[in-house]
């Protein structure tokens, strides 16, 4: 997200960006949350949902349904990854990608947690972009797939 940020400012020098698991929206990758957690066991789900309504993520309770969705979408995180606070919550990359002018390439895992849909904005409005999802992996498929990741040649060379 950094990365795409920089590269809105148009630097002369950036030929090339890759855009790893970097949703273009903290909005919208919120809202991705939900799907990824209804296809978490009842039990899961149900601990989740209930402290992200009412708190409590420093709860055994939570730290243990919330590592089976960390297992599964994330490398590693905060307090709750969940709930974004701060200056961050509301980010949204918009149309300023428009003006990336580097060959840009999108990569993120078929289970991440940077889903397809947070991910397209950037594809949908970058000119030269090429955009990757690894199979069998989640928000690091860059280090899982690392050979599948080299064979995509002409932006990673």
């Amino acid at each position: 997200m950094l990365g795409g940020e920089y590269a809105c400012s148009q630097p002369q020098e950036l030929k090339k960006l890759v855009i790893s698991s970097g949703p273009a929206s903290i909005p919208l990758m919120a809202k991705e949350y939900d799907p990824l957690i209804a296809q978490l066991a009842f039990d899961i789900r149900e601990t989740l949902e209930d402290r992200n309504i009412q708190g409590g993520y420093d709860s055994e309770v939570f730290e243990k349904a919330a590592s089976v969705f960390y297992a599964r979408h994330v490398c590693r995180q905060g307090t709750s990854k969940f709930v974004t606070l701060g200056s961050f919550e509301n980010w949204e990359i918009g149309q300023e990608a428009r003006k990336v002018e580097a060959e840009t390439l999108l990569l993120n895992g078929k289970y991440d947690e940077a889903t397809d849909m947070c991910m397209v904005q950037w594809f949908r409005v970058i000119p030269k972009v090429k955009s990757v999802t690894f199979e069998n992996s989640n928000y690091m498929g860059h280090w899982e797939r690392e050979s599948d990741l080299w064979r995509l040649s002409d932006l990673s060379s």
